[in-house]
């Protein structure tokens, strides 16, 4: 749930003391523990504030006091219950708090902020359709004026981000990018600084425009997504993905003819690009190559991995990272991403242990270069990697393209086997790409909070 304010608090006890009927003041058996929420509240003491809230409530409905009363300490009282983590008593509280102001004819405003409240009560309860339901309450309540006021801005972001969250939990794909599409407007219409939330959505928007095959636009998302994720210190395994879907969604871009004639979000695009770029040096370990003095291995001889064919009728993907020793032996090998999990990890391997190079060298002398990056797609039975030499007949399935291992896929447009660009996307694979940018990022709060 989102933070407890104090400003929140304040706001409800304003409520209060100016619903209708308190001139004449509380009655006995809800003034006394409300007046001891209040001290708790000034004190500091959530705890104590929550049972004295609770109290207060229950008074009020047992005193059959008027709605307006009741709605404004269910609201308090549950918000509390939440932030103490008591999430039962806030889920079943705060859907009250929000029937209540529905029942009252409480403004568009009032409604929506009740909504809000009771649809993080549920997401974080585990209950996920009365979260969608909620927030689609609020986000109904705000839509009856021509625009959305600015105090209410917070209310929509929240609400389009946390739908989207459940929908992409749910492995609802298109609804999520949807969702996401519909959260970046709202950020940005409450001016919200980029962070890791804009991450997830730009990540949403790539899987979405995956599925649909707008490889185009899945790449610019996921290539946003991995500048704002490691911004905001994502976890490698999530960086990784992001790189890796990138560069996917780049290729098969390149070999469908797919452009992307306007950016989807060009200001943001613009302002991450040198994110992006970091980004990826960073994980491609391109300081290296960019140092004077530095040539960087070449590939002498990449033999054909040959899996089970049983396995190759799935398809997959696999991202290996390695070193290569002065001799020019790969050495390290790790699988930092695969689609599908467990399939090809194993032939991987095979393809890149049983490569050569030329080593590294630095001012002419070998050296060890750590950290190269190997994208390899499997079909038909065949491995194809970014350096192979062989060029084969596209319709056989076995592709290679005459590709070195830096060479970007709009330079492979330019030449090559361009058999192996027409229909084959899903059989080749670039290396770097030297411009601009998760699976789900495992714990959303460790890419800029809920």
């Amino acid at each position: 749930m989102r933070q407890f304010s104090v400003f929140g608090l304040v706001v409800a006890s304003v409520l209060l003391l100016s619903a209708p009927g308190q001139s004449q003041g509380l009655p006995p058996a809800v003034a006394e523990p409300y007046l001891r929420y209040q001290q708790a509240q000034e004190a500091g003491d959530l705890r104590a504030a929550q049972a004295a809230a609770g109290e207060a409530y229950n008074a009020a409905m047992a005193n059959g006091l008027d709605r307006a009363t009741q709605g404004v300490l269910a609201e308090v009282y549950g918000y509390l219950a939440g932030q103490n983590g008591d999430l039962g008593i806030a889920f079943d509280v705060l859907r009250t708090a929000a029937r209540i102001a529905v029942d009252t004819g409480a403004p568009a405003s009032d409604r929506a902020w009740r909504w809000s409240l009771a649809a993080d009560a549920a997401e974080a309860f585990g209950q996920g359709d009365s979260a969608l339901s909620s927030a689609d309450a609020a986000l109904s309540a705000l839509a009856e004026r021509p625009q959305i006021a600015p105090q209410d801005r917070p209310i929509a972001a929240d609400m389009q981000y946390l739908r989207m969250r459940i929908l992409r939990g749910r492995g609802s794909v298109a609804a999520a990018g949807e969702a996401a599409d519909r959260a970046v407007m709202a950020f940005r219409a409450d001016q919200r600084e980029l962070d890791g939330r804009y991450g997830l959505m730009f990540y949403s928007l790539g899987e979405a425009d995956y599925a649909a095959g707008r490889w185009a636009r899945a790449e610019a998302h996921y290539r946003m997504a991995l500048a704002l994720l490691t911004v905001a210190d994502a976890s490698e395994d999530t960086l990784w993905t992001a790189w890796s879907y990138a560069e996917i969604s780049g290729l098969l871009a390149a070999s469908t003819g797919d452009e992307l004639l306007e950016h989807p979000q060009p200001d943001i695009h613009a302002e991450l690009a040198s994110h992006y770029t970091a980004a990826a040096n960073r994980l491609e370990r391109r300081d290296l190559v960019q140092q004077p003095g530095f040539q960087d291995v070449e590939l002498v001889s990449a033999p054909a991995v040959i899996f089970p064919a049983a396995a190759g009728e799935a398809g997959g993907m696999v991202v290996v990272r390695f070193d290569v020793d002065r001799s020019g032996q790969p050495d390290n090998l790790d699988i930092v991403f695969e689609q599908p999990g467990g399939l090809f990890a194993v032939s991987a391997r095979e393809a890149i242990a049983q490569r050569e190079y030329a080593p590294a060298r630095f001012d002419g002398q070998a050296v060890a270069r750590p950290g190269l990056v190997q994208l390899i797609m499997f079909a038909d039975g065949v491995a194809t990697a970014a350096g192979e030499t062989q060029a084969g007949d596209a319709s056989s399935g076995a592709c290679r393209l005459l590709q070195s291992d830096w060479r970007s896929s709009a330079e492979l447009a330019q030449g090559g086997d361009q058999s192996c660009l027409r229909g084959q996307g899903d059989t080749f694979q670039r290396g770097y790409r030297g411009e601009d940018a998760s699976n789900q990022c495992p714990d959303p709060s460790s890419c800029g909070g809920q």
